[in-house]
């Protein structure tokens, strides 16, 4: 009878409507917000997700006269603390100089509601701040960092957010957009309008979908979307755009056109104070040679305009003057660029700014483009005379530190002027050699070393400079590999952005016996070697990677970047000497040998390590890893010895 009365009232609900009346979200700018949470329930596991953007979009429209407007809008499914923490509070910068900024949703849907209200903004949702950065910085107090809050939160929930920056006056437009995400997303979408003039040029890498391609009333569109999109590949690397899906778009009529704009406002800035100059000279008078002279300059300079750390690409096209940023003593790295240029040219300097990419799978840049991430560096070159090759060196503003050359090889680069920079590659693959012969004495070792390296791992750039950076370098180079080596005396026989060749001397103290009176020596990885190529996300506890190791050089697929470290020891008379297993491990990455002998009183150790161009794809990272911790492994480095017992 109650399961007939149940029925009963069931049907009576269904022929109400009462029954099919669940809450719905409705549409947002032109997307079914219900459709797209129901996908996620059924293409997600949400127990395990922290968040999943039901939508990221991105939609940006050129106006005739230059002005972008970039709408960002974000729909998230939110699960987790830790997912509350990255979608729940944003912080958005803009600047109020040149920008306009509009909010038009700030929503949580929650118990079958939006929160506080589906189409209103709650009045203490939108803060507007100054970024620290620029506190004291009052030329630079038009920057904004505008937090927006959400109301209403409560785990699980979905959020939505969308705004819009406007910027006015730009000479030309691009961006580089990774479509995938923090998280995993049901829906990731970049649309691109403009003017027919105006159409924005696009390259899709990595796998990105091409664009649907539309036009009406005299503007062409172009619409990316993938879904689903996953999350970015783990850990993060500084670069997801060279391996992860990737739309790259321009307006620019070529690369010249975009130096044209960005060198016309950076050559009006670039103007040396007349008075500014007389007090250069004088912290620099006393420098022997070039190079000396850049770096007292620099340090000169860095005392007198401290650095703003504050993301300069808002000025890009309206760098400060450089008498400015000398009268306020301050500046982010652009303003402190055209400042530190200004003064260079006026020495005799030749300065092309350009910007230095982060390392990648390709050391390629393709698209003219200011929006990725780079840093702003400035090639400077004594003139050339007779055709002659002058000095060249790089100098950075955002510390105003010297470095040759060698950082400019086999790395992406966008010259920002239309003198032509290089970026050449190495000729040779990257190669370490490093040999030691130390006799015991009484309480120390003595002997000599010598080191040679090519391409990317020579070491001309950390040896030059200052009268002590030759031993300051190879005393770092000695300790890393016996621990408290020091180098009284060192001579350089061959010194190039190329390759570089030094011996020296060195001395070590023993390390303190134990009751039983052996001593153990642990010979460490050499500083500056094959292992400093690799990128700080690269750590030996991840068992697992899905991103690339991203090398801080690149070589020709066909050569392997190698390291060997050899280390004789003369031990006292009649010592008795433990020493490690010979180890030799050869799997996709490349290699790892380690091999001791003894030999007419010498016990010689040898170790080496290759890596393949290939070593840094996901794939082989559990045979990179392999080869890595073979290295870092004391059992693969320690040698024992005791002195003979006396009778």
């Amino acid at each position: 009878m109650m399961k007939k009365l149940f029925a009963i009232i069931f049907a009576l609900l269904l022929g109400t409507g009462v029954a099919n009346a669940a809450p719905s979200m409705g549409p947002s700018s032109s997307h079914d917000l219900d459709a797209l949470w129901a996908t996620a329930q059924t293409t997600y596991d949400l127990a395990q997700e922290d968040a999943v953007l039901l939508l990221e979009s991105r939609r940006v429209a050129i106006g005739d006269a230059g002005d972008v407007a970039t709408t960002v809008q974000r729909v998230v499914w939110i699960g987790t603390a830790a997912g509350l923490r990255a979608h729940a509070d944003l912080r958005v910068p803009w600047n109020s100089a040149t920008c306009t900024f509009e909010v038009t949703k700030l929503r949580t849907w929650r118990d079958g509601r939006w929160w506080p209200d589906a189409e209103k903004l709650s009045a203490t949702a939108i803060v507007h701040t100054l970024p620290y950065a620029v506190d004291h910085a009052d030329d630079y107090t038009t920057m904004r960092e505008t937090m927006l809050l959400h109301d209403g939160v409560e785990l699980p929930c979905i959020m939505e957010t969308e705004y819009t920056i406007t910027e006015r006056g730009l000479p030309g437009a691009d961006d580089v957009f990774v479509m995938a995400q923090r998280d995993p997303a049901v829906l990731v979408e970049l649309t691109v309008s403009a003017p027919t003039a105006l159409a924005p040029r696009h390259e899709e890498w990595n796998g990105a979908p091409a664009p649907a391609a539309g036009a009406s009333d005299g503007r062409d569109t172009f619409t990316w979307t993938l879904r689903p999109a996953p999350a970015l590949r783990l850990p993060v690397t500084a670069e997801p755009a060279s391996y992860e899906p990737t739309v790259a778009w321009w307006t620019w009529r070529d690369v010249g056109a975009l130096q044209t704009a960005w060198s016309s406002a950076f050559g009006k800035a670039a103007v040396a104070p007349a008075a500014v100059l007389d007090s250069l000279r004088a912290a620099t008078r006393d420098a022997a040679g070039e190079r000396a002279r850049l770096e007292a300059g620099g340090r000169w300079l860095g005392e007198a305009v401290r650095l703003v750390r504050h993301d300069d690409r808002w000025w890009a096209f309206a760098p400060r003057p450089a008498a400015r940023t000398w009268d306020t003593a301050y500046g982010h790295v652009l303003d402190r660029a055209a400042l530190w240029a200004a003064l260079l040219r006026e020495e005799g300097w030749v300065v092309d700014p350009l910007i230095l990419y982060a390392p990648q799978t390709e050391p390629e840049f393709g698209p003219p483009s200011l929006a990725r991430h780079g840093r702003l560096v400035l090639r400077v070159r004594t003139p050339e005379p007779y055709g002659s090759r002058g000095l060249t060196l790089v100098c950075d503003p955002s510390d105003f530190s010297v470095h040759g050359e060698t950082m400019l090889l086999s790395r992406p680069l966008l010259p920002l002027t239309d003198t032509p920079v290089g970026g050449r590659g190495w000729l040779n693959p990257p190669a370490l050699s490093v040999d030691l012969r130390l006799a015991a004495g009484d309480s120390a070792w003595t002997g000599s070393g010598q080191v040679d390296g090519l391409s990317a791992l020579e070491f001309s750039d950390q040896v030059t400079g200052s009268a002590g950076a030759l031993t300051s370098w190879l005393g770092e180079l000695a300790g890393s590999l016996v621990p408290g080596a020091k180098v009284p005396a060192a001579a350089v026989t061959a010194l190039s952005p190329l390759r570089s060749t030094a011996r020296f001397d060195v001395t070590a103290p023993f390390v303190k016996a134990d009751d039983e009176g052996r001593r153990t020596l642990v010979i460490g990885r050499p500083h500056g070697g094959l292992l400093d190529l690799l990128p700080p996300d690269c750590r030996l506890e991840d068992a697992t990677r899905a991103s690339p190791v991203l090398l801080r050089s690149s070589w020709k697929k066909e050569d392997s970047a190698s390291q060997s470290l050899s280390v004789s020891l003369r031990l006292p008379e009649g010592a008795v000497a433990t020493r490690p297993a010979d180890r030799a491990v050869e799997n996709a990455a490349g290699t790892f040998k380690l091999t001791v002998t003894e030999k007419d009183g010498w016990l010689t150790y040898d170790r080496a390590v290759t890596l393949g161009a290939d070593a840094g794809k996901p794939e082989n990272w559990p045979a990179l890893r392999a080869l890595l911790l073979e290295e870092a492994d004391a059992a693969n480095a320690t040698i024992t010895w005791r002195p003979a017992q006396k009778k």
